[in-house]
């Protein structure tokens, strides 16, 4: 995943949902483990629900479906 999407996703964690410094720098070392798995699955496209599903739901301190959803618009711009 390039740096500048990552920069963007970071971004978009920060500003749009608020979320504290160290929490971001989880979820972009998440993101950076889950692009690497994923290349090696071949997978086509990733979906909102996929995303979520792996980053977790807002009761269990992820993003929720919307976000995950916010989030993969972003990642699809780059």
């Amino acid at each position: 995943m390039a740096d500048r999407v990552l920069e963007a996703f970071e971004a978009f964690l920060h500003f749009r949902l608020g979320l504290a410094d160290r929490t971001v720098e989880e979820y972009v070392r998440e993101m950076r483990f889950f692009d690497t798995w994923r290349s090696e699955k071949d997978w086509g496209e990733l979906s909102a629900e996929e995303l979520s599903a792996y980053l977790g739901t807002r009761r269990q301190g992820g993003l929720g479906l919307r976000s995950g959803a916010r989030a993969l618009s972003i990642l699809r711009q780059f």
